[in-house]
């Protein structure tokens, strides 16, 4: 799809990427919002503004992505119904969702939610704190159950987490995905156990990385430095990377800052594979293929 020089909301400047993304490219992270039709569970205090399908559409013109990955935001907590209602207008044949689910959960409504293109599941524990005796058994359990669909699994937590879970993850039945650089302080950067950990389980081709949203972590104020920690998990293993717009990059909102430029973010992947049209191509349109069953 060639990239359009237009205006979207949640989203700074209407430039396109400095270099085309290949055809097939797909944009794997990113929220819908639609308070009006599907409302936020009773504790949200964030108050997202729509973030509609139309909106995300614009985006795709503006940078020439083809497929998607719809991920449940934590506004609806375990609630999917905005993002299952997102995937069918989208279609399945463009568009794939990770969804958040209990563990009560029935093996029924997994699979209907296969047949939609839901294609894996995510777990938020990047704010957990005390007891963390029980992930390990609900990891592994869920695991098991989603691996004959041939799944993904997502994890959003905290470095600490990955360390201490770095032998149950090697073990799990499926693909393993780690959000926005793995969530490391990219102060600690290399030298954080998680970094190693995570490289390990690319390596054994276990686990990709979503090089995405690097002002979440960033100490810099200009992202340079989560955009230096993405680079590395890319120059361990390409293959096992993949990338993401995180429209419409709601952790901005709720500091009030000025939305981030998604041209400008996908520059930084082009800067990140060295100007190299393979690893741009691997990373866009190749992992996420074979990660969530695009056809390419």
């Amino acid at each position: 799809m060639k990239a359009e020089r237009i205006e979207v909301p949640l989203s700074t400047g209407r430039e396109t990427p400095v270099h085309p993304l290949p055809d097939g490219s797909c944009d794997t992270h990113f929220h819908i919002f639609d308070p009006v039709n599907f409302p936020y569970w009773s504790g949200d205090t964030r108050n997202q503004p729509p973030a509609e399908i139309n909106a995300y559409q614009l985006l795709q013109r503006r940078l020439g992505l083809s497929r998607a990955v719809l991920v449940t935001p934590s506004a609806y907590q375990d609630n999917n119904a905005c993002t299952l209602h997102a995937l069918k207008v989208m279609g399945k044949a463009s568009t794939r969702a990770i969804v958040v689910v209990k563990p009560d959960i029935t093996d029924d409504q997994l699979q209907q939610m296969d047949q939609l293109g839901v294609r894996g599941i995510r777990f938020n524990f990047a704010s957990l704190g005390g007891d963390t005796s029980g992930i390990a058994q609900t990891v592994k359990t869920m695991a098991r159950r989603i691996a004959p669909m041939h799944w993904v699994m997502s994890f959003w937590m905290a470095p600490s987490l990955i360390v201490s879970l770095a032998d149950e993850l090697a073990k799990l039945p499926v693909p393993i995905l780690f959000d926005h650089q793995g969530h490391i302080d990219p102060r600690v950067g290399v030298n954080d156990p998680a970094y190693q950990v995570i490289c390990n389980l690319q390596n054994a081709g276990k686990a990709w990385v979503d090089v995405s949203a690097p002002y979440i972590d960033t100490q810099t104020g200009a992202d340079t430095d989560t955009v230096r920690l993405g680079k590395s998990f890319i120059q361990n293993n390409y293959q096992q990377v993949i990338w993401g717009t995180d429209w419409p990059h709601t952790t901005e909102w709720r500091r009030l800052r000025v939305c981030p430029d998604d041209a400008e973010l996908a520059n930084f992947l082009w800067d990140q594979v060295g100007h190299d049209d393979e690893k741009y191509h691997q990373i866009l349109v190749d992992s996420p293929a074979k990660l969530f069953g695009f056809s390419n």
